[in-house]
Formats: C-alpha cells, structure tokens, sequence
C-alpha cells in the first residue's frame, strides 16, 4: 500500500484521528438501535461497539469464508456479536463468542437468539480466562490496536493494555484444532511493530492478509481523508 502519513497520524489521547469520534459517536446512544449489516438487523447497545459508524466488523464477515460448514468457531471480542451471528449463518457447527464486557456479553447473547443461531454461547472472560476448554477450527478477534490506557470497557475495543495481544497470540495455539487458523484484524493505523512482533514469537505463519483503506462506497463511514484502514491476517501455527 502506498504510504499515507494520515494512517498513523495520532491525536493528544495517543490514539488514531478516526477513534475519539467514533467513540463519541457510540456513546450518544442510550437506547438500543438496530444497524443493517448486510441486509441483517443487528441490535446494538449503549456502551458497546457499533457497526453504525465502524467498519472493522463488515470487513471481517466480508473476509471469513462464505462456507463454514462443520466448523466450530470462535470469536473474542464480539461486541454486539454481528460476526458470530454472520458465522452462524454462514453454516457454523457452532459458535461461541467472549468478551471482557458485560454489556457485550449481553448484546452478542441477544442477537445470537434474534438469529436463531443453533449450538451458540455468549461468555464473560478476559482474553481465554473463562472460554470453554475445547478446540475450534477458526478463532476470531479484531484486536484492539491503541497503546493507549481504556477508561472503561467501550475503550478496551480499540485500546490495548499490555498483556492482551501477547496473551492472544501465546494462549490462542491450545484452543486452536490441528490444521486450525486464527483470523486476526488489525490495521496500520496500530502498533503495526509490536503485531509484527508476537507474531514472530510465537512463531505464526501469515497465510493471507488482506487490506483495504476506507470502505468508499459505504457513506456512514464518511471523512475517507482521514483514511482509516482494515487489515485481515490469515494465521496458523507454524508447529501445527
């Protein structure tokens, strides 16, 4: 991709240009609301992280396979739950989804029912701590991407303390199903070193990544001179 010097460009907070308005944006909601993701109606609660004015979690579910059959998956960090629900849809055998929010929890449970999803759960844990110990074909996180400290758990979507990523990328291998992969999300406009970096030692082959810079034909996600940016990493172990 061609440098762009607005994709790393950071406000006082440490953070990207794009974030605090979008956080501001999240936070005017104090009722639940309903966001069209793909012709779905997704229910979205105050205080968690919405597709309304953010596209990370379209180009995920745009980048997961269309089939996904037989497969048991799991997602960290779901927020109202729309890429669960779409690998539900999408023929999951099942689907669990953990979040370190309570109000994230309770969305993603609440649009896992709306949907019917078959053989889905919706858990509170930190990272791994409380995932149910079995094994999973593919295990998803758009990963927060901010060195930056989160002042409650709406934040903790975009800002990273120090032991998250780390933790992910050490632990995510005794979840993961021989031959299994991890779908990681990430964008340059994050620590793009310190990502470099765990993958490296913990030894993961990039299989795929796929990029895109702004979703120009989407209006909600407007302001394209900010240039926001969506990675999606293809994983897997290299000792798998």
């Amino acid at each position: 991709m061609k440098k762009d010097k607005y994709l790393t460009r950071l406000d006082k907070d440490n953070i990207h240009i794009t974030t605090r308005p979008y956080l501001d944006k999240v936070l005017k909601h104090k009722k639940p609301y309903d966001v069209d993701v793909f012709g779905a109606k997704i229910t979205v609660l105050p205080m968690v992280m919405s597709p309304e004015y953010d596209w990370a979690g379209l180009f995920m579910i745009h980048c997961l396979p269309r089939d996904l059959s037989g497969k048991d998956v799991l997602e960290l960090g779901p927020g109202s739950g729309l890429v669960s629900v779409f690998a539900g849809l999408q023929g999951a055998r099942s689907v669990t989804a953990a979040d370190i929010s309570p109000d994230a929890v309770k969305n993603t449970e609440l649009n896992l029912k709306k949907f019917k999803i078959k053989n889905s759960k919706a858990v509170l844990s930190d990272v791994f701590s409380k995932v149910p110990k079995k094994k999973y074909d593919i295990i998803i996180w758009n990963l927060p991407y901010h060195d930056a400290e989160a002042k409650n758990n709406l934040e903790k979507g975009v800002m990273m303390d120090n032991y998250v990523m780390p933790t992910f990328f050490k632990e995510a291998k005794m979840y993961l199903k021989k031959g299994g992969k991890l779908y990681a999300g990430f964008s340059r406009s994050g620590n793009m070193a310190r990502f470099m970096t765990e993958l490296k030692k913990n030894h993961l082959n990039i299989e795929q990544m796929i990029e895109k810079n702004d979703w120009e034909h989407d209006s909600r996600f407007a302001a394209p001179e900010l240039h926001y940016n969506c990675q999606l990493y293809v994983l897997s172990y290299k000792s798998q």
